[in-house]
């Protein structure tokens, strides 16, 4: 076995580990990264790069806590704002700027129609909470020699600041500080010694394994779990698609963490939205509509939410309701209903972020309806016998919705007059639904400074945690903070560690 000394090791290197290694090595620590793919950037590079700002800090902390529901310790959430509020400086520090304001961010390819199934990127997800007008606009960053003019391979195309942007300025800023980065290796095993204390790390590389010893102790920052289909079911009952690229969030830190006593908790958390999950695709896509002849429907063919008030990051817990009655979820997988009209209307998906971003995907849906993704019928009880809906229950759905759009008749679920179109012109069409994840937020618990706490609440010495890895967020994720806490914690860990 091969035996490296450093003072800090960090387990992932997606947003968090980046910015713990960064922080602890300008701390003066030596400090090596191990990542178990071949390039890191983590769930960060996939994401859209939003990274929150803030009217009032005071306010925000008073929004967080409330949707935590009280699971989140206050001083902890004080801790993520506070060090949020410093990332603009940071940035113009370490060669980047902030981009504001590209629309085609959110509304999806240019030329297109708007997105409106789900809506999103508010201040907050959830508006009526106490604390919400603390939140301010979302800004993405980038080096600061990037122009808008630039597309970006992995990112959103046409020259628009994501992820992919992001994560430049933190691998360039890594590199300018010569840390030392162990590309495929992944970390399996906390090295403990007879006190207690977490000392380095076992990990498993194409060489043969690798032990790491680190005086200051290990940062684990390698997400959560959306790879591991066990936690998954334990956790969400369903094996849920993800939006990130395969392999990056396999929960490996969650059971490192528990084998040295740590405290677990939001594990049954999540930050969803409506999504696509199709064989052979490792990924989900971004689920949307363009046209307003449309309607969602449940296993039982029947409508259950106002389909174009549903905001990005909240909308997959409208799947996720179980029915008592059968021990199951009546909406996974829900389906879009539409028609010949609608499919004309735009692609039937987002690109803006993800490891789909940037997806060939045709213009009029055409290709994917030839692919089997999207199913068609003649008539809408031949197409409920495709999808194994009860025929006469969607029927009845469709010409509900129907009657209404036709008449300007007020919607039962509140669907606005002007995002309503009769579902009628053939073919009829249908796609699943998923609850597709951004992130699971659960994980080992930790204090202000980033240290994990075993179940008596104590920390454990020499270990630390960043990111979605135990994320302060509960079952209400608001938007526009994963990302902000990724960045945020890894430099109060990075500090702490090197400390």
């Amino acid at each position: 076995m091969t035996s490296l000394q450093c003072d800090v090791v960090v387990c992932g290197l997606g947003g968090a580990g980046a910015m713990a290694a960064i922080t602890a090595a300008e701390s003066g620590a030596n400090v090596m990264v191990v990542e178990r793919t071949d390039d890191g950037g983590g769930s960060t590079r996939d994401s859209g790069g939003n990274i929150r700002t803030f009217n009032d800090a005071e306010m925000a902390i008073e929004h967080y806590a409330h949707l935590s529901y009280g699971s989140t310790a206050l001083d902890v959430i004080r801790a993520m704002v506070e060090t949020s509020v410093t990332l603009p400086d940071w940035f113009a520090s370490h060669g980047g700027q902030q981009v504001f304001g590209n629309p085609r961010h959110y509304t999806g390819n240019e030329g297109y129609a708007d997105a409106i199934c789900p809506i999103g990127y508010k201040g907050s997800a959830f508006e009526s909470v106490p604390g919400a007008e603390g939140l301010g606009p979302r800004f993405q960053a980038a080096l600061a020699s990037w122009s808008p003019d630039e597309s970006l391979k992995g990112g959103t195309a046409g020259g628009t600041a994501s992820g992919t942007t992001l994560w430049q300025v933190l691998h360039a800023n890594l590199v300018k500080l010569g840390v030392t980065i162990h590309y495929n290796t992944r970390a399996d095993e906390l090295i403990v010694d007879p006190d207690g204390s977490v000392v380095g790390v076992r990990c498993d590389t194409k060489e043969g394994p690798l032990e790491i010893r680190a005086s200051g102790g290990v940062i684990l920052t390698s997400g959560g779990f959306a790879d591991d289909t066990k936690l998954k079911i334990d956790y969400f009952g369903a094996d849920l698609p993800t939006m990130c690229g395969p392999g990056k969030k396999t929960g490996e830190s969650i059971r490192m963490a528990q084998s040295v006593g740590a405290d677990l908790f939001h594990m049954k958390d999540l930050a969803a939205t409506l999504g696509y999950r199709f064989p052979g695709e490792p990924a989900g896509f971004f689920a949307t509509m363009r046209g307003p002849g449309f309607i969602l429907v449940d296993q039982d063919g029947l409508r259950f939410a106002n389909e174009t008030d549903l905001e990005s990051h909240a909308a997959g817990l409208t799947l996720l309701v179980p029915d008592q009655t059968r021990g199951s979820y009546r909406r996974l997988p829900s389906y879009f209903i539409f028609d010949e009209e609608t499919r004309y209307d735009g692609p039937i998906i987002r690109t803006p972020s993800g490891y789909n971003a940037g997806f060939d995907w045709s213009r009029d849906n055409s290709r994917e309806v030839d692919r089997g993704w999207i199913n068609s019928a003649n008539s809408i009880a031949e197409l409920a016998e495709q999808l194994g809906l009860p025929v006469e229950a969607l029927s009845k759905t469709v010409d509900a919705f129907n009657e209404a759009a036709s008449t300007g008749s007020a919607d039962p679920l509140g669907r606005p007059a002007d995002l309503v179109r009769p579902i009628q012109s053939e073919p009829f069409y249908a796609v699943q639904v998923w609850p597709c994840l951004f992130n699971t937020q659960g994980g080992p618990r930790r204090d202000p400074e980033c240290r994990v706490l075993d179940f008596n609440g104590t920390a454990i010495r020499g270990l630390f945690s960043a990111g979605e890895l135990g994320s302060m967020f509960g079952a209400y994720y608001p938007g526009g903070g994963n990302v902000t806490e990724a960045l945020a914690t890894g430099i109060i860990a990075g500090k702490a560690a090197a400390a």
